[in-house]
């Protein structure tokens, strides 16, 4: 029989039931209770299939299309503070779907879909040059074009150089293609391809991997084609140039949705669309403890909105289009992530 009385024991026990209640408050805690929130700055129209990259404070969106689908040849920052935005440079041609990642003060533009003057707008032509904007002093340079022509595929910066992974032409066959950039030599060279094919996925690199999320193939249909999305993760090892997958799925597939890679370790990934439907959904993964959690829902649903940005605290979700196909909105969401509580949520 155990002596309450004595003092020992006592604390013993205390602590015994202190210790079981934070395990199990651990173990049941779900997502803080964030939020998206819908800034009062919003873009001067809507816009949809553009590429993004974030210098000095500062949003770059790239290309794209507006409204009624016409392909935009524009590259404009955006203020996020001020809700300013100011067209900086244009393009040799009008383009969306195409794939942007920055290094340092620069940003690169690689592939899309473009379009002539004059151009039939329905008819997709995949791209394959590539160019290099300097944001800070505003010239726009052409560099080293893609081994081949691709579109709706994701650009990654790791370690210096740049992986430009997956993609589709403008037959909607999607590739398992990778190829990376070194901006020092100005060469592009392939590497090890995918594990499946795949476009409008997203990727990023925790500085020692690139990890693939989602992405989508087509399957042609009489009448229609119908999107298959995938729930794969798919990570790539630099030192024996393998990608594998990932035994851990998505919780469940998506494809032309946005991320981010937050501390090298957490991957919040947002909006997208299944087929036919544009989906407003949050989801964080743990690279270091391989599990999912469950984020808030954008007020928005959305796809096609451009890269992830993450930058002074917050995720932006920025345009994008609300309904599968044509039409964009023209509003900015913000998530404000809090790193302690991500490490609080996924410790076990």
């Amino acid at each position: 029989m155990i002596n309450f009385r004595k003092p020992a024991v006592l604390i013993v026990m205390l602590g015994l039931l202190l210790g079981s209640a934070a395990l199990f408050y651990f173990q049941r805690q779900e997502m803080p209770a964030w939020k998206w929130n819908v800034e009062s700055h919003r873009l001067p129209a809507g816009q949809l299939e553009f590429g993004s990259a974030a210098v000095d404070g500062k949003i770059y969106l790239i290309g794209g299309m507006d409204n009624e689908a016409r392909p935009i040849d524009r590259i404009d920052r955006f203020d996020p503070e001020h809700g300013i935005l100011q067209t900086l440079a244009n393009l040799p041609f009008a383009l969306h779907h195409p794939a942007v990642a920055a290094l340092g003060e620069t940003i690169y533009i690689a592939g899309g879909f473009s379009f002539a003057p004059g151009d039939d707008k329905r008819q997709l032509e995949e791209e394959v040059r590539a160019f290099a904007f300097n944001a800070r002093t505003g010239i726009l340079r052409e560099v080293a074009s893609l081994p081949e022509p691709k579109s709706a595929f994701e650009l990654v910066a790791h370690n210096g150089y740049l992986y430009a992974i997956g993609g589709q032409d403008g037959n909607f066959r999607s590739m398992n293609t990778v190829e990376r950039y070194d901006p020092e030599r100005n060469m592009w060279e392939p590497v090890a391809p995918l594990v499946f094919p795949g476009n409008h996925l997203t990727a990023f690199s925790d500085g020692s991997r690139i990890f693939a999320l989602g992405g989508r193939v087509y399957q042609n249909t009489p009448h229609e084609i119908v999107v298959r999305n995938y729930d794969a993760i798919q990570i790539y090892d630099p030192g024996t140039n393998q990608w594998r997958l990932s035994p851990i799925k998505m919780p469940r597939g998506k494809s032309g949705h946005a991320g981010v890679m937050i501390s090298n370790r957490f991957i919040i990934v947002y909006g997208g669309e299944e087929y036919a439907t544009a989906v407003g959904e949050t989801h964080i993964f743990d690279t270091a403890t391989n599990s999912w959690q469950n984020g808030p829902t954008l007020n928005i649903p959305r796809h096609g909105l451009g890269d992830g940005i993450f930058f002074n605290g917050k995720v932006y979700a920025i345009a994008g289009s609300p309904r599968y196909g044509l039409g964009a909105t023209d509003t900015v969401e913000t998530l404000t992530v809090d790193i302690a509580a991500l490490e609080l949520l996924f410790r076990r």
